[in-house]
């Protein structure tokens, strides 16, 4: 019996980046739309290296440079937590925010630090919370102050 001869065809090798640049870029953009990692991952990695070193959270972010005053939110949490413990930073977080109120249960150990804060007068208070104004702001200076008020009952609704 003849041997049949194989007829494989033999195609050219098709190159994507030779033959069309423009697809591979756009298949590149969507694949990397589609990543879920962070892009700073340098960032990333010195934040780590530079907590590990030192013990404890960056008070500032040293690699920021659009947003040099960025406060980052675990560090708001802590501050909120310190505040309302009482502790001994919560004088510091108190006067490093911008804010002209202070809302607080009369409950939280910060509330006597409220109440003996220079540069603070309580404007309204009920059973649940006390407001307090800076000294110099419009509210501070209501004639009569504090404002008592009742609050409502606990039972909902």
């Amino acid at each position: 019996m003849p041997q049949a001869e194989s007829t494989e065809i033999t195609r050219p090798r098709f190159s994507m980046l030779r033959g069309s640049p423009g697809l591979l870029l756009i298949a590149i953009a969507v694949a990397d739309m589609l990543r879920v990692a962070s892009a700073d991952l340098y960032g990333h990695i010195r934040f780590g290296q530079i907590f590990l070193n030192q013990g404890h959270l960056l008070p500032a972010n040293p690699f920021g440079y659009s947003a040099p005053d960025y406060r980052w939110l675990v560090e708001v949490i802590s501050d909120y937590v310190h505040f309302q413990d009482g502790d001994h930073d919560a004088p510091r977080v108190l006067n490093s925010y911008p804010h002209d109120y202070v809302l607080i249960s009369p409950d939280l150990p910060a509330h006597h630090l409220m109440v003996d804060q220079p540069g603070w007068i309580l404007v309204y208070q009920d059973s649940d919370a006390w407001l307090f104004a800076r000294a110099d702001s419009n509210a501070a200076k209501i004639p009569g102050g504090p404002i008592r008020g009742a609050a409502p009952s606990h039972e909902f609704p």
